[in-house]
């Protein structure tokens, strides 16, 4: 959205990331600060994207400290990662939450029969583009779904973004049975069933798990923006024995809580693998590259080294492959399972892997360069996903999925060709400064 930027802030691999919002030169809140409406009649909202699609870390809203941050939850003292949900990797959808919005812990919904979950109304963006942790979507509501998670109404409310391509075909949630059949009974089956492999119970849902209609979702969003008025304009205490919000804004005329500034001290940022692409907010992809590869040049050999120990040991036990990882002396750091283990702070490469029952996936990070890319689809052994830096400013890839381009913090498909993937390990890291390997 015009006017808002994030500013990242923290070690990403720790507790202490938050991605804050500024605006005019401000530091604003993104629960409070961003305006929930952009066209009424339409049904066109603002929506803040906490988790990109095919992502795993659980990201939210802060709605408890000033400024309401975005920060990664943590569960049992450990940063929370949701676990794979078969046949998806991560989150299905661009998963976020409606700015200006509040499900009221103290009302029960005549249909769910159940109190508010104390948060901002949550939104699957079904769009083809892969969004970029943070950004700011406007989006098409289309229906919603009614989630009865730990006994709490969890509302998740179904929309497109309205550039996407499909987004002058998808009007309602007939619509996307239409045109993407098979779709809202696997959005009902994903979040009925991500939570089982933690030992939990299946999720609960009132209307039998039906996506509701896009009139009724206007409802609802109306509905609770209605209760975030009460909250930051007062009438409902922002603490009490279930619940301690932070109503701090900056905007919002005749709130009590409404302040000129409240300027938070960002701590330096480090990046890690669910936060590539967002580094380069400020002064493009193109400059970010160009001056981290100044800094500190790397080569071909190194890649080609990594790529190298990747192959010997993917079909190992984690433990097997951190001990490779560390006796190699050429990765900087593996991430896996909510887990960062740091080697060697000389070498460049990051590399997140996922051991799981079908699949083993490696990620392989530069960790202060932006790219933001996943793995690709099947395959029959093990493959290379490739991404070339382009004088553009762009970063082009191929993958199972097809041509894509990644340019502006986002992930579009792309047509125009790209440069081969060399056969020649050699040469390997001069058109690739990441690469992507999966093995079945």
């Amino acid at each position: 959205m015009s006017g808002f930027t994030t500013k990242l802030s923290g070690d990403a691999n720790t507790e202490s990331f938050r991605i804050y919002y500024e605006k005019d030169g401000k530091q604003v809140s993104p629960f409070h600060d961003v305006p929930l409406v952009v066209d009424a009649e339409k049904g066109i909202f603002n929506a803040i994207i906490e988790i990109p699609r095919g992502t795993n870390a659980k990201m939210e809203i802060a709605t408890g400290q000033p400024l309401n941050p975005i920060k990664q939850d943590v569960k049992r003292g450990k940063l929370r990662f949701v676990d794979n949900v078969y046949p998806h990797v991560g989150y299905i959808w661009n998963y976020g939450a409606f700015p200006q919005t509040w499900e009221d812990p103290t009302y029960s919904h005549p249909d769910t029969k159940a109190l508010g979950d104390r948060d901002p109304l949550d939104v699957c963006e079904i769009g083809s583009a892969v969004a970029t942790r943070g950004e700011i979507k406007q989006v098409k509501v289309l229906g919603v779904l009614a989630m009865i998670d730990e006994g709490e109404t969890d509302w998740k409310i179904i929309a497109i973004d309205v550039n996407d391509p499909l987004a002058a075909q998808l009007n309602d949630v007939d619509d996307i049975q239409k045109i993407l059949p098979g779709f809202t009974m696997a959005t009902y089956e994903w979040f009925r069933t991500y939570k089982l492999p933690t030992g939990a119970p299946p999720n609960a849902f009132a209307f039998n798990g039906e996506v509701k209609n896009r009139a009724f979702a206007l409802e609802i969003i109306e509905e609770n923006h209605q209760f975030w008025k009460k909250l930051v304009n007062g009438e409902t205490p922002a603490k009490s024995d279930k619940y301690d919000i932070s109503a701090l804004n900056i905007t919002v005329e005749g709130s009590p809580f409404k302040v000129d500034a409240h300027p938070v001290e960002y701590s330096e940022f480090v990046a890690g693998p669910d936060t590539l692409g967002a580094a380069a907010n400020n002064e493009g992809v193109k400059g970010h590259v160009e001056k981290v590869q100044q800094q500190k040049p790397h080569s071909t050999s190194d890649l080609s080294s990594v790529l190298d120990v990747i192959s010997k040991v993917a079909a190992g036990t984690d433990e097997e492959i951190v001990a490779a990882f560390e006796a190699s002396g050429k990765i900087r750091s593996a991430v896996f399972r909510g887990t960062s283990k740091k080697f060697n702070e000389d070498a460049w490469f990051t590399v997140a892997f996922s051991v799981d029952r079908e699949f083993r996936s490696f990620g392989i990070y530069q960790p202060e360069t932006p790219h933001s890319f996943f793995p690709a689809g099947k395959l029959n052994h093990l493959e290379v996903v490739a991404a070339a830096f382009a004088a553009n400013g762009q970063f082009t890839y191929n993958s199972g999925y097809g041509n894509f381009v990644f340019a502006n913090q986002e992930l579009q498909p792309q047509a125009a060709s790209i440069p081969e993937i060399p056969q020649d390990g050699d040469d390997l890291a001069e058109v690739i400064p990441l690469s992507f390997v999966r093995s079945f």
